[in-house]
């Protein structure tokens, strides 16, 4: 729910995740170029297979050594090479025994599978990520059983791989969300971006309290009076794609709860805590143990509802 800023160290993660990709794996493991090259043989033997599939497949190969580092502001450029393609990506073609849409035929190529499962999990802990990159409202965790991987997430191609198959790896397309939004989203391509070059577009949502309702639950006490807002700034399809606001009017007890923060922890009861207390926490610390949750924008990614939380905070003077 938060732009990632795109700094010379996550373009070294990145080229660290390309350069690294499946060294590790043993002798056993058909690597994607030798993959590629294969369903490049079997398309000689495809029925009526047009020239254009060819094609695709070699310019795959070609783009192949950059691909999966390849910054999202060049993906436009790189897309034109296979834009013009006579291909129908949807369509269902046997090629070594396996009958598969032809865009499913290069991700398996691309061994997604092994990326998802395993060689990406590392670096969405790296990053910080621990929930839901579209609705920060669900947990999106790994962590090892004896030697397995166990993600507790789903991985989102934020360009689709029915789409853009040759993205089906590539490290700045992979995004750790929950299976909600991930069900959500299927194949549209949003707005969103969890990467970007400006660190003016970092934050692009916000949540508030309608003022109206706070006055009425002010008088009622009723949590359910109460209405939290989604301004969307200039990404209108979040919402809409992944029902943020309704989402999170089902959840308007966690707002009352700040509202009860509000009340009882005003400037000078802040102000005197912190001085009882300010040697057993950090300043960060101190803010996170009385709204439990992350207090900085920069922590959005590390638990859910940290962005209601954060927001609501700043609306009623918990924080500044």
């Amino acid at each position: 729910m938060k732009s990632i800023l795109l700094t010379p160290a996550i373009e070294d993660m990145a080229n660290e995740y390309s350069s690294e990709l499946f060294l590790d794996r043993k002798d056993e493991f058909v690597q994607p170029l030798p993959n590629l090259r294969a369903l490049l043989n079997g398309l000689d033997n495809a029925v009526t297979i047009r020239t254009g599939y060819k094609k695709y497949i070699i310019t795959v190969i070609r783009v192949y050594p950059f691909i999966n580092r390849l910054k999202p502001s060049f993906i436009d450029r790189v897309h034109q090479l296979f834009a013009n393609l006579d291909v129908d990506l949807s369509e269902k073609i046997n090629i070594n025994g396996k009958d598969l849409p032809f865009y499913k035929h290069v991700t398996s190529a691309m061994r997604y599978d092994a990326v998802r499962d395993k060689d990406f999990l590392p670096y969405a802990k790296r990053l910080g990520i621990r929930s839901c990159v579209y609705c920060n409202a669900n947990y999106a965790i790994s962590f090892k059983v004896k030697k397995s991987n166990i993600a507790k997430y789903e991985l989102d191609h934020f360009k689709p791989q029915s789409v853009y198959p040759y993205l089906c790896t590539n490290f700045y397309n992979l995004y750790p969300v929950c299976a909600n939004c991930n069900k959500a989203k299927l194949k549209t391509i949003t707005l969103f971006p969890l990467y970007t070059e400006d660190p003016a577009r970092r934050y692009p949502f916000k949540f508030t309290l309608d003022k109206k309702s706070i006055v009425k639950y002010m008088l009622t006490q009723d949590y359910t009076d109460l209405k939290i807002e989604f301004d969307t700034s200039d990404h209108d399809d979040h919402n809409r794609v992944f029902k943020i606001e309704g989402s999170y009017n089902a959840l308007k007890d966690v707002a009352e709860e700040l509202i009860w923060k509000h009340k009882i922890y005003n400037s000078s009861y802040l102000k005197s805590l912190r001085e009882s207390f300010g040697k057993k926490f950090n300043y960060g610390g101190f803010n996170r143990l009385i709204l439990g949750n992350y207090d900085k924008p920069t922590d959005i990614h590390q638990r859910p509802l940290s962005k209601l939380t954060q927001d609501i905070a700043k609306q009623l003077g918990i924080l500044k």
